[in-house]
């Protein structure tokens, strides 16, 4: 058996499938017709697929919300009423009761292990994963110890990478995020000026952010290293720039990264109080449940952290260009999944100094699966 899923997390649940009912579902490319696809099954396994077989098939993948229909579209915005209706966007892996202490513990402790090399400067930006933090510890520590002594700001705009959502530009959501730690105010009046300098609304699709991790990790070390004071975020994910449409939005319509990264920039400058922009950024994600054929032995790591640094290099002399650049240059081979938050971190803070402090390649040889990260600082004079 096979068991289709739904990343998003729109669908109602999971789906075993037969390996029959797989090859049937690899014919759904939204030009074959039914008659279609029995003859290419027919052709393909020399077996007749009956009309009411595939037609139950295609019932069952319509009731658990896994086939694009009139039935998926009512449940799709079913959630996005909810989650309008909600009184703040939830957290996706609550603590039980009585843990909240050990949870703010671990991550201060986690963090205590990192060294401040900001040397006085003003931190405007940084770099963190967002993975788990358990494998993404190192980077984290060494990320989140550069606000040691810069109490005094106001608002942290946070990059997050779309993974699975729907939207296709950068998109925002005005709902307070609320994170094992509590909840973080979401800091609507700028929003409110980013949506003005924008010209769209790219609030339209903030379901995304439910089932998206990538900001909430960020949110909760924040709250924890802040003690009780008070924490604003402005929650953003960024799509993918290393597919077809690039930096333009991926519809054809709406706002493209680069003019939503010229708007942040501009809302950044113009904004009372001080701002930090971070980008919740994992590098390659390799093994052979990444699709790799391939060992995950030294020679291969070697490879993979040579192309890491050097998108890494690009990023310290501040160059977004020339970073896709590099990706694309390798055809993204080793599947960085964050360049989009990455761009809008150094096309915001263009002219700042950025200082790569620790790479960290997370491998795991026993599922076969490894993710890289990295913690970078930028910072300014004044």
């Amino acid at each position: 058996m096979l068991v289709l899923f739904d990343r998003a997390g729109y669908a109602a649940g999971n789906l075993g499938l037969t390996q029959g009912a797989f090859a049937v579902c690899t014919l759904m490319n939204g030009e074959n017709t039914l008659d279609d696809i029995r003859e290419i099954f027919a052709q393909q396994f020399r077996q007749e697929l009956p009309a009411v077989q595939l037609v139950e098939i295609l019932n069952q993948l319509d009731q658990a919300g896994l086939l694009d229909s009139p039935l998926f579209q009512v449940r799709y915005e079913q959630l996005v009423e909810e989650y309008r209706q909600a009184p703040v966007r939830p957290c996706r892996d609550a603590p039980e009761d009585g843990e909240l202490g050990q949870v703010r513990a671990e991550l201060v402790a986690m963090i205590g292990q990192g060294q401040a090399s900001s040397d006085g400067a003003r931190v405007v930006g940084l770099i963190a994963p967002h993975l788990d933090y358990e494998r993404g510890r190192p980077c984290y520590a060494e990320t989140y110890a550069q606000l040691r002594g810069q109490n005094d700001i106001d608002r942290f705009v946070i990059l997050g990478t779309n993974h699975f959502g729907r939207s296709p530009s950068a998109v925002w959501t005005a709902k307070d995020y609320e994170t094992p730690l509590g909840v973080v105010e979401t800091d609507r009046a700028f929003i409110e000026q980013l949506q003005r300098r924008c010209g769209a609304n790219l609030g339209k699709d903030e379901l995304d952010h439910l089932n998206e991790h990538s900001v909430e990790l960020q949110a909760t070390i924040l709250q924890a290293i802040h003690g009780k004071g008070p924490v604003k975020i402005v929650p953003i994910l960024c799509p993918d720039v290393c597919g077809p449409a690039g930096l333009d939005s991926a519809d054809g319509n709406g706002v493209g990264l680069a003019r939503f990264a010229e708007a942040l920039a501009e809302a950044v400058r113009e904004a009372p109080g001080r701002t930090c922009v971070i980008a919740g950024a994992d590098f390659s994600h390799i093994g052979r449940q990444f699709g790799d054929d391939r060992d995950l032995d030294e020679a291969f790591l070697k490879e993979v952290e040579a192309a890491d640094k050097a998108v890494l290099a690009r990023i310290e002399a501040g160059d977004p260009a020339g970073m896709i650049e590099e990706l694309l240059r390798t055809d993204n081979v080793y599947r960085v999944c964050s360049a989009g938050s990455l761009y809008a971190l150094l096309r915001v803070l263009a002219g700042a100094t950025v200082r790569v402090l620790r790479y960290h390649q997370a491998v795991n040889t026993d599922e076969d699966t490894g993710v890289t990260c990295a913690s970078a600082v930028l910072t300014t004079d004044g």
